[in-house]
């Protein structure tokens, strides 16, 4: 899954060079694409089969049929009349959306807790779950109550935004245009947030949960994860798993920016921000009692 979506990168930076009659010649042979997808599919292809052949026998009668992202996938597949490679080729395209964005996310807020030491105790008084966890254990509920943590994630995101996109008055779309939404202007538009340019980690933080806008909620005013119809399906999931990630290592690591109060910056490549992947962290085993 990892190489995959690094190599769809690298697949995607080279034939954005080729004229578009090399395109299709070259996304064959001078990529890995299809081998990536292979290797998904000889890792995959005895459950594909098997529950496949348990669809047939069964049909709609198949009392125990698994409810999972796999068979939902097969389903499609097969009311396509396609077989196991697009099986494949479904799961990895799946799983790409959520590798490298995941990764940054838990990337840039590790940076952004190291440059403000004040604020980790703030987020174990509460993340330590030595009230959530102690209570709920490692799960979504306990998750849920990690409140604080979810405001400080979402300033994250506010703050990383992509780079903006101007577009003059007047300016043409033809059809199959790509339009994206200028973020960073959004973001840091003070209509939107008060003293926008400020990184302030309880900025959505609320005592009344039923008033704090969380991680996952879009606007037209946060647009982390897009809005309307097209909003991120896989944002409540990708919530669960930052915050997760995010106070296990709050909770047992003390952590630290390599040089003292520096943030690493981020890193422009086209119309994105990417969080630093040279940049180090400094973690120590925490000590409690």
């Amino acid at each position: 899954m990892v190489h995959f979506e690094e190599d769809v990168g690298k697949a995607a930076r080279f034939l954005a060079i080729l004229p578009s009659f090399m395109k299709r010649i070259a996304g064959r042979n001078a990529t890995v694409i299809d081998k990536r997808v292979q290797q998904c599919l000889d890792y995959l292809r005895p459950a594909i089969d098997d529950r496949m052949a348990m669809m047939t026998r069964f049909g709609k009668d198949w009392a125990d049929r698994p409810d999972d992202l796999l068979q939902w996938t097969i389903d499609e597949v097969v009311a396509r009349t396609q077989g196991p490679e697009e099986v494949a080729r479904m799961v990895l395209f799946i799983n790409f959306g959520a590798i490298s964005t995941t990764s940054a996310a838990i990337i840039r807020a590790l940076y952004d807790i190291s440059v403000h030491p004040e604020l980790v105790n703030t987020l174990r008084e509460e993340v330590t779950v030595e009230a959530a966890v102690a209570e709920e254990g490692w799960t979504k509920v306990g998750i849920n109550k990690m409140r604080k943590l979810d405001s400080f994630l979402r300033e994250c995101e506010r703050h990383n935004s992509p780079l903006p996109v101007t577009l003059s008055d007047g300016t043409f779309l033809p059809k199959g245009a790509t339009v994206v939404t200028p973020t960073l202007a959004t973001h840091f538009d003070e209509e939107n947030y008060s003293n926008a340019a400020l990184f302030d980690p309880l900025r959505s933080y609320k005592s009344d949960k039923s008033v704090q806008p969380r991680l996952t909620i879009t606007s037209p005013d946060y647009v982390t994860f897009g809005h309307g119809k097209h909003a991120c399906p896989g944002r409540f999931f990708t919530s669960d798993e930052l915050k997760a990630m995010l106070a296990y290592i709050v909770v047992n690591h003390n952590v630290k920016s390599e040089y003292e109060g520096v943030r690493p910056e981020n890193l422009r490549r086209g119309l994105t921000n990417y969080p630093n992947d040279t940049a180090r962290v400094l973690f120590r085993k925490r000590q409690v009692g």
